[in-house]
């Protein structure tokens, strides 16, 4: 039978399938959460070393490497974990022999070998099969996976990797699980980055400058991320300095902040992106403390002499929290307030930041999962730390909330709001996205230009009708006469400015009056009197 594809005259219907536009929104912004966290400590039940078991040889002593280094001798809680070693079925011993650090054996914690010397009371070395020694130790995670980059969109699975933030009492001892928790409380997607801690001669760990650095010049500078929050301290009264920070302030590690962003936001980097951040030390800036903030003396620099576009510092950087398990001392129920570093409060704007579009402003957002400031500024003084670029919170009836979302940079308007500077940012990442996958690798023909030119200007009027720009012009491209391989796309736009100030104006007219007597008296039908 010959099928035809032959319909009579008439009016059909059909689904059709709405034609694809190509959306801007290339990804969900992710915010990046540097600190400290928990370590998920393994204790082995016990190694056996028998007369058989390899060692080596030094000098006299003999060595054996334990399966696992990065031995410590204290738990996430701080309680002991020493490392035990004695002896087992010992024939002539009903009691097991205990073994002294420095006297019988030494350790290195870093690399878990233990050096046995011949002095001690070890055996030396091991021949009868009826004897052997146990070793039972506790150690830091092994390699660089668990502290490797890592990505959330829940915070139960980040509590799940890295263990709860609070101890029993509601001690904060994961810095950086907090921190991502806030941050989830708006935010789509975090990006963990825990820094991975040194061991000192004796098993305790410590956390140094130097590991900061790693973290975010060998770690960060590679994982595109939009918004960087440095979890760096615990809660305010357990803050203990970074090792090796004489005042306290950690100002090496807001060096290495500062160049990473310089790196990150450069031509060449690639990878924009803004670090919102905080400081115990600020918490009284207009205090005679020669360490603090001079701010009422100091003219035109920021708080810690910050004038980055990409930097947001928020302030007063101290905030009360409801800590769920804090003990209330009067009482002794669980569930009390507490006093946090802002470096947590920064984490939950991050949040607010990534869940909102690039060009809405910070500006009005609450924060009310805070119930209070740990200072408080007067008015005047808000606006002076204003003028310095810093983004201060303020308490209204309504609860905690942003007085004005500003970043370091106070040169002018385009640089100052962060609303304008994450547009950008936006705009430049989803421009390179595209016109690099479309274009690079392809041989220059006669119609690339203006191919490049028409594309640029399409993804233009998207970013426009998304509301990521206002409006742009005069897109244009062209070969680089220096350079043959490079084609020169230009054009111009207008950010979306955020809506700061409505001014009313009036004017007071008395003859208002005259007129409004005249209108009544007419429509009383006494208009000829």
């Amino acid at each position: 039978m010959v099928t035809i594809d032959y319909r009579p005259p008439g009016v059909y219907t059909r689904e059709g399938v709405a034609p694809s536009t190509p959306a801007p929104f290339y990804r969900p912004a992710c915010i990046a959460i540097l600190g400290r966290v928990t370590e998920h400590y393994l204790t082995t039940n016990g190694e056996e070393i028998k007369n058989t078991t390899p060692y080596t040889k030094s000098g006299d002593d003999w060595v054996y490497q334990l399966a696992y280094g990065r031995v410590v001798v204290t738990d996430e809680s701080g309680a002991a974990c020493p490392v035990l070693i004695h002896t087992v079925l010992m024939s002539h011993e009903t009691t097991p022999t205990y073994f002294l650090e420095n006297t019988d054996y030494t350790i290195d914690y870093e690399t878990g070998a233990i050096t046995f010397l011949k002095e001690g009371s070890a055996t030396y070395p091991i021949a009868d099969e009826d004897t052997w020694i146990l070793i039972t130790y506790t150690h830091l995670p092994q390699g660089q996976k668990f502290y490797a980059p890592k990505d959330f969109y829940d915070y139960d699975d980040v509590i799940g990797f890295y263990g709860d933030p609070l101890d029993a009492d509601g001690h904060i001892q994961s810095p950086m699980v907090l921190s991502a928790g806030f941050a989830l409380q708006n935010a789509p997607w975090v990006k963990c980055f825990p820094i991975d801690p040194h061991l000192d001669g004796t098993g305790d760990e410590i956390i140094t400058n130097e590991d900061w650095r790693i973290t975010i010049d060998e770690k960060l500078a590679l994982e595109d991320v939009d918004i960087v929050v440095t979890q760096t301290e615990f809660a305010l009264k357990d803050y203990t300095p970074l090792e090796g920070d004489s005042d306290g302030k950690a100002q090496q590690l807001y060096g290495y902040m500062d160049n990473h962003l310089s790196d990150m936001c450069s031509e060449v980097g690639r990878m924009e992106r803004i670090w919102i951040w905080s400081d115990i030390y600020g918490l009284d800036i207009f205090s005679d403390d020669p360490y603090m903030p001079d701010m009422m003396n100091t003219a035109t620099t920021h708080i810690w002499g910050k004038d980055r576009e990409e930097e947001i510092y928020v302030c007063p950087p101290g905030v009360d929290w409801f800590n769920y398990r804090k003990k209330n001392p009067f009482d002794g129920t669980e569930g009390y307030g507490e006093q946090l570093d802002g470096n947590y409060l920064a984490a939950y704007l991050a949040g607010i930041l990534a869940h909102n579009d690039p060009q809405m402003p910070l500006t009005r957002k609450k924060a009310d999962i805070f119930h209070d400031l740990g200072d408080s500024y007067h008015p005047l003084e808000q606006n002076t730390v204003a003028s310095k670029g810093c983004t201060v919170m303020e308490v209204k009836p309504g609860g905690l909330r942003v007085r004005h979302g500003l970043t370091c940079d106070t040169t002018r308007l385009e640089r100052t709001e962060p609303s304008i500077v994450r547009a950008k940012h936006y705009m430049c990442k989803y421009l390179r996205a595209r016109l690099e996958e479309a274009f690079i690798g392809q041989p220059m023909v006669s119609t690339t230009f203006m191919s490049i030119a028409s594309m640029t200007y399409a993804m233009l009027v998207l970013l426009k009708d998304a509301g990521i720009i206002y409006d742009f012009q005069n897109v244009k491209a062209r070969a680089n006469p220096d350079l043959p391989t490079e084609v020169l796309v230009k054009y111009e736009y207008c950010p979306a400015y955020p809506l700061n100030y409505i001014t009313i104006e009036f004017t007071i007219n008395p003859k208002l009056m005259t007129s409004q007597t005249a209108e009544a008296a007419a429509d009383k039908g006494l208009g000829g009197i």
